[in-house]
């Protein structure tokens, strides 16, 4: 005949291990969205700063053609060029707004001309995700 010994008796986990398990395996998965999360509004945020940047250096481009043309409109694709006070800003043709402005982060382009410096920059502007605030990125083009 045998004889059990209480350790084989002693078959499952008692309430507080598994709570405890289920409390371990629950912060780990909440750190791991966390991360997750944060990463891809870092994403998001790389990726608006690029197409900024596209669109600066697309209106850079415009802007090199605009005098190479000797300030004349024609032969500029696509777009049409407005001069006021020394700020020039770069439509899209038949449109009211500037480029990325229908855009999901609502670009704001414009180009300016430096007083003190001579200098041509082009701007563009849009709400950021990381904090709420506008962010920017700015090209600069000297003649």
């Amino acid at each position: 005949m045998r004889f059990l010994s209480p350790k084989s008796i002693q078959a499952g986990d008692t309430i507080v291990e598994v709570l405890i398990a289920t409390a371990v395996a629950g912060l780990v998965l909440a750190s791991s969205y966390a991360v997750a999360n944060r990463n891809s509004i870092t994403i998001q945020d790389i990726q608006e700063h690029n197409q900024a940047l596209q669109y600066d250096q697309s209106q850079i481009e415009l802007l090199r053609a605009y005098i190479a043309q000797g300030g004349q409109i024609s032969n500029v694709i696509n777009s049409c060029l407005s001069e006021t006070g020394g700020s020039i800003r770069i439509y899209t043709s038949g449109s009211p707004s500037c480029p990325g402005a229908n855009d999901p982060a609502k670009y704001d382009i414009y180009f300016n001309k430096s007083t003190t410096t001579g200098y041509y920059y082009v701007n563009a502007t849009w709400n950021s995700l990381i904090n709420g605030s506008k962010d920017n990125v700015t090209l600069y083009y000297g003649t």
